[in-house]
């Protein structure tokens, strides 16, 4: 896992254990529009579902089910029926917005391609994630009410996705377009309350936990 940023501030997280947590509308709105960071779509997508022609009880029980789920608000009484039943041209709209969330934002990839994707200077090794965001978790929930939610990769899209069946959507704080996909991101993130959400500082905190030196060390970077 490798965080990129500054050489000032990639030396403060390796040698003083200072973090930057920040949030999911501070990258959307954020007036700078530093590039690397600033993304007006982030956490969101429009998601399509299209249903051009399906028939159900016919031998397909598994994506009868997964329909069923979809249309039975809109058609009442779907699941009662268990003769042979056709629809066709149903197509579905759904504006996905992701709550606001705080994050950690890092890379799969030890690379010069990836570290100019984030306008860096600098590449710091996590060594430890577990141990690295177990600290953190521990500082954050002094500040507010928060749930950690674990580090997963980030999924490059178009803006429009087409889903068959919207059970296997993506959620929207993991979706960003195709123009950020050489960052190759790790996205931890927290949860927050509604009833907290007011109370969060969109710029993001700065933490300094001397114990995250243990799990941080400056790396070359590979040139490729």
């Amino acid at each position: 896992m490798f965080k990129y940023g500054s050489k000032k501030y990639m030396h403060l997280l390796a040698e003083k254990g200072e973090v930057k947590i920040g949030t999911i509308h501070g990258y959307k709105y954020m007036e700078e529009q530093k590039k690397g960071v600033y993304d007006p779509l982030d956490g969101e997508y429009i998601n399509r579902l299209f249903i051009d022609d399906h028939t159900f009880n016919n031998g397909n029980p598994v994506k009868d089910a997964m329909l069923r789920s979809e249309l039975s608000p809109i058609f009442q009484g779907l699941d009662e029926i268990d003769t042979p039943i056709r629809i066709s041209g149903i197509q579905f709209e759904d504006h996905r917005i992701s709550p606001n969330r705080l994050v950690f934002c890092s890379s799969y990839e030890n690379s010069v391609s990836v570290m100019k994707e984030f306008d860096a200077e600098c590449c710091v090794q996590i060594t430890n994630p577990k141990m690295f965001y177990m600290l953190i978790t521990h500082e954050i929930s002094k500040l507010i009410e928060t749930e950690f939610m674990g580090t997963h990769k980030v999924n490059y899209g178009n803006y429009n996705r087409h889903n068959e069946i919207r059970l296997q959507q993506l959620p929207p704080e993991l979706a960003k377009t195709r123009d950020y996909i050489g960052q190759k991101e790790l996205r931890t993130m927290w949860y927050i309350p509604n009833e907290f959400m007011h109370l969060v500082d969109n710029d993001g905190y700065i933490f300094k936990i001397p114990q995250l030196k243990k799990f941080c060390k400056i790396v070359k970077v590979n040139p490729y």
